[in-house]
């Protein structure tokens, strides 16, 4: 997957996931599957012809100004005073192996047990 960094009329950068384009296949080389294969969140049937539906309406290209008029509406609640970003790091087996069992046992998402560890580092270098 790739990310697409737009930039807004007010200079904010938005990343945006975007799969490369594949290239098209035949119709006559396509082969549909009448099994589901696996269902919504809301409990529909993802069949092909629901994948096909959602890639096509996917590839017609989003209006990223509808997307963004969105926010606020919908979606995940803000993490602090501003507009929160994703940052990547590369852990090793062991440490993400101890993050994730930390996680676990404080029954918390892993994000938040990094942002929790982030946050006493920070404050304790103060």
């Amino acid at each position: 997957m790739e990310l697409v960094v737009l930039i807004t009329k007010e200079g904010d950068e938005v990343l945006i996931p975007a799969m490369p384009m594949r290239p098209k296949i035949p119709e006559a080389s396509r082969t549909m599957s009448t099994e589901p294969h696996g269902h919504t969140k809301s409990g529909r049937p993802l069949t092909d012809d629901l994948i096909k539906r959602l890639a096509d309406e996917a590839e017609q290209c989003y209006d990223v100004q509808e997307i963004l008029g969105r926010r606020g509406k919908r979606g995940r609640p803000a993490l602090g005073s501003g507009p929160s970003t994703v940052e990547s790091v590369r852990l090793d087996p062991e440490l993400k192996e101890r993050l994730a069992r930390r996680a676990e046992d404080d029954g918390l998402p892993v994000s938040e047990v990094i942002r929790e560890v982030l946050r006493h580092h920070l404050d304790a270098a103060s």
